[in-house]
């Protein structure tokens, strides 16, 4: 009996996995200052806290909403950019 076992290409399941869920602006800014704080020195990390609630402010809700345009038309809206 002959059986022809093969692996399966990178992307072949891709259409069966859910969608990646696009996570909050508030979210990602919080757990970027969590993760950065044991990092920097406390200037640094003061300075950034400022950087990040003017990112939420002015240019962050801009690129929010263009990063749910993505996911609404790319079936990973991550991968385009990673790969």
């Amino acid at each position: 009996c002959y059986v022809k076992t093969s692996r399966p290409l990178l992307y072949s399941y891709q259409d069966s996995l859910p969608r990646l869920p696009v996570p909050s602006l508030k979210g990602t800014c919080e757990k970027t200052l969590i993760s950065l704080k044991p990092l920097l020195p406390e200037a640094e990390f003061k300075d950034l806290q400022e950087k990040a609630a003017a990112f939420q402010k002015n240019e962050g809700p801009t690129l929010q909403r263009y990063l749910h345009l993505k996911s609404m038309f790319s079936r990973n809206y991550v991968s385009d950019w990673w790969l």
